[in-house]
């Protein structure tokens, strides 16, 4: 994917106890391959040190409009201008306050003045009394009607004492916004159905029939599809997955009730990614309560669970279905099958075999098969990397 490798990134740090934060964001942009410079405000000066931010972004940390005499280079304008993205975090009171009202009295509030605001990624971070003060919400409707991106802060604790909205968003959570900033928009306008995670098919009322799916890749494809512009509803089974942020989220448990909510769903949709691994047996009959081992080892007849691919076939009609076969041999025999019998666009193949991908890994590697015959593989990469090539060469081959 390499989405952000070679990015240059101007990362301006403001006046906030949050810029510590800012120390790992500047980490995690460094591992993706970004080219990042630092500027920090005097005031955020005194938070962390800019020897910390030169070490990490190889690169000196600038606080001055002219460090030395010598420097005749115009860093307020030469900086922005060549930057991808410009990231403020923290963007302080005072900086949001400059930037709507162009002052400019110091390197950082003068460099923001340069780009075009669709440029601009602020991530406010203040006292929750400071943030719901009506003049920095003017302040912010102003940016935002600009084209500023702005990352709304979250709720908690904050430093102050104070319990409230104002906290800057986690440095992960600023990488998700990075990320969504240089995604290509294949889905602009489109709604994605996505299903994820295992099913359950209860034996008793404290025993199931399920398999070891963590939900990782579902969760990414929702991620990533949102990233991309669509509106997504994420169908998932029962996972320890925290729920994407931007995306709609339905919990079902069995096969049945993600069933119901797929036919729901899929109405007014576009895309319908088949993700989930759906029990395909479950007990005829649940019983009540809970069976004793004195009892002895019950006899337990199964049948099978609807397909929920075969159940939505005959009302596609011009959408988008993906599914997923994960097999432990004949991939491309299987793969091939399943794609003709429920009438698929597209289908993704895995050995889940192997130790290294699929169920639980945090990486996978497959192929995708698609209705005109066509065969691409995706090499072993993370389970987000996977979703996003995935993604895009759906986009490529339906003419998105």
């Amino acid at each position: 994917m390499d989405l952000l490798k070679g990015k240059k990134i101007l990362l301006c740090i403001g006046g906030g106890i949050s810029a510590y934060k800012s120390v790992e964001l500047l980490r995690l942009l460094k591992k993706e391959g970004c080219d990042v410079q630092v500027i920090l405000s005097p005031a955020g000066e005194k938070f962390v040190g800019r020897t910390t931010f030169q070490a990490i972004s190889e690169h000196p940390a600038l606080v001055e409009m002219f460090d030395t005499l010598s420097d005749v280079e115009i860093k307020h304008v030469k900086l922005p201008a060549e930057s991808d993205l410009i990231i403020v975090a923290p963007a302080t009171a005072d900086i949001i306050g400059k930037l709507a009202n162009g002052i400019a009295n110091d390197l950082l509030s003068t460099s923001l003045l340069v780009p075009p605001p669709q440029k601009i990624l602020l991530c406010p971070a203040m006292n929750t009394g400071m943030w719901n003060n009506p003049a920095v919400q003017e302040n912010i409707e102003k940016l935002r009607k600009r084209g500023v991106n702005i990352l709304e802060p979250a709720e908690g604790e904050l430093a102050c004492g104070f319990t409230g909205k104002g906290r800057m968003r986690e440095p992960e959570e600023i990488m998700d916004a990075v990320k969504e900033f240089f995604s290509p928009k294949f889905f602009k306008g489109k709604k994605m159905v996505v299903t994820a995670g295992p099913t359950r098919e209860f034996i008793d009322d404290v025993r199931f029939i399920s398999n070891p799916s963590s939900g990782k890749m579902g969760y990414s494809f929702a991620i990533v599809g949102r990233r991309m512009g669509a509106e997504v509803c994420l169908i998932s089974g029962p996972t320890h997955l925290q729920p994407p942020s931007g995306v709609k989220l339905r919990k079902v448990v069995s096969a049945e009730e993600m069933l119901e909510a797929v036919k729901e769903e899929i109405k007014d949709a576009d895309i319908i990614i088949k993700n989930a691994a759906v029990c395909d047996f479950k007990p005829k009959n649940r019983i009540k309560g809970k069976i004793k081992k004195e009892k002895g080892i019950p006899d337990i007849e199964m049948e099978m669970t609807k397909d929920i691919l075969k159940e939505i076939k005959d009302i596609k009609g011009k959408r988008i279905v993906v599914g997923f076969a994960a097999e432990t041999s004949d991939l491309e025999e299987n793969a091939k099958a399943k794609l003709k019998e429920k009438g698929l666009d597209f289908i993704v193949v895995n050995d889940v075999s192997r130790p290294d991908v699929g169920f639980e890994s945090d990486q996978n590697e497959g192929y995708v098969f698609t209705s005109g015959g066509n065969k691409y593989h995706i090499p072993k990469c993370s389970k987000e990397e996977f979703a996003f090539n995935v993604l895009e060469l759906i986009a490529r081959e339906s003419n998105l």
